[in-house]
């Protein structure tokens, strides 16, 4: 508290953090600036594709989730593949690691599998990594601005929530889709998620 009241301006982009330290004057809130994002130069598709935001649950969480986070990415991609779905993994950091899950994931699937699924790894083209989310139906975001960028490009989301700030910033926004909370992850059934 004594920090906040030092500084000259404190932006909270969920209400629930606001509301904790909204009796501090220079406390203020807003949506997420992702949504202040031009997107006049971004081509929009309807392609049949599933974008898979991954995330290293041993970095972001606690290695004892990692397997079931890891098996349900996987039911989930073959069920998105018998739609007729392209899928695609996505990482957005490779210094948390999101590149080392990517693999491991894609190791514990069979070759003929392992072949139907694509990689994208973001390394500093915020452009082209803007296009690749915007060349989809679906996203299935563990990153917290997977979803925001889907929102904000009109596309269907599936956030896998390992915070508390995803899951409150979605409610901030009245979102009304279900949300899989990766530490019950192994109970999410990725049938009604898929429909």
């Amino acid at each position: 508290m004594n920090f906040l009241n030092g500084a000259e301006d404190v932006c909270f982009r969920d209400k629930y953090s606001y509301d904790l330290f909204s009796t501090i004057p220079q406390v203020r809130y807003t949506t997420d600036l992702v949504f202040n994002l031009d997107t006049t130069n971004i081509h929009f598709t309807n392609r049949k594709r599933v974008i898979f935001s991954i995330i290293d649950c041993n970095e972001k969480m606690h290695p004892k989730y990692t397997k079931a986070y890891e098996q349900k990415i996987i039911e989930m991609t073959k069920l998105a593949l018998s739609k007729g779905y392209e899928v695609c993994y996505m990482s957005f950091c490779r210094i948390e690691k999101d590149e080392q899950a990517i693999e491991r994931i894609i190791a514990q699937c069979d070759k003929e599998l392992q072949k139907q699924i694509q990689t994208y790894y973001y390394r500093g083209n915020i452009q082209e990594a803007l296009q690749t989310l915007a060349d989809c139906q679906i996203i299935i975001g563990a990153r917290f601005h997977s979803n925001i960028l889907g929102l904000l490009f009109h596309k269907s989301i599936i956030p896998m929530i390992y915070s508390d700030k995803t899951k409150q910033v979605l409610e901030d926004l009245s979102f009304q889709g279900q949300m899989a909370d990766i530490a019950t992850i192994s109970r999410v059934t990725s049938r009604a998620n898929m429909e």
